[in-house]
């Protein structure tokens, strides 16, 4: 079955693109695009929850290298989107950052040993700030240095990437 490509989003055809690759499973991506595809409902809360934080982050999706070293210190880069400057962020595990109304909690960073393909992932939990100083969460999951439009953050005004892991 052929899905229009009007409702596709970006994230959708980034997994249909790595099964054709044969780089994941085509169930898993059959079972994204279903919950993708589905409208989601406006929440009738006002506020948004934040949720507490992980006591450890989950484990590492599939295709992810086998054996990864835990590092302390995730070199994070940061787009603001209006100035068009890049800043690059050295942010300690489990210590959140700050970058303009953005608060960059890092969980984890692993990075591939050195005889395997270079890869380093971080698990992220970002929360933006409004100027009525509420928060919400922008992003929380692993992020990967070798192909960041996979989990990207998606903000108006900044992106945040993730380019090494170093102790």
């Amino acid at each position: 079955m052929l899905l229009p490509l009007k409702r596709l989003s970006l994230a959708t055809l980034c997994l249909v693109f790595l099964v054709l690759l044969g780089m994941t499973q085509p169930k898993a991506v059959a079972e994204d695009i279903m919950v993708q595809s589905q409208p989601e409902s406006p929440s009738p809360q006002t506020e948004t929850e934040i949720p507490a934080p992980a006591e450890t982050p989950p484990p590492l999706p599939n295709g992810a290298p086998a054996q990864m070293e835990t590092k302390a210190v995730a070199v994070l880069q940061a787009l603001d989107k209006v100035t068009g400057r890049v800043h690059v962020l050295n942010v300690v595990v489990d210590q959140p950052a700050q970058f303009a109304s953005l608060t960059l909690q890092v969980r984890s960073c692993r990075k591939s040993s050195p005889e395997d393909s270079p890869e380093s992932a971080a698990f992220l939990e970002i929360q933006d700030t409004n100027p009525k100083g509420e928060k919400s969460t922008v992003f929380s999951g692993w992020m990967f240095a070798s192909s960041p439009a996979v989990s990207a953050m998606e903000h108006p005004m900044f992106d945040v990437w993730v380019v090494d892991c170093r102790n």
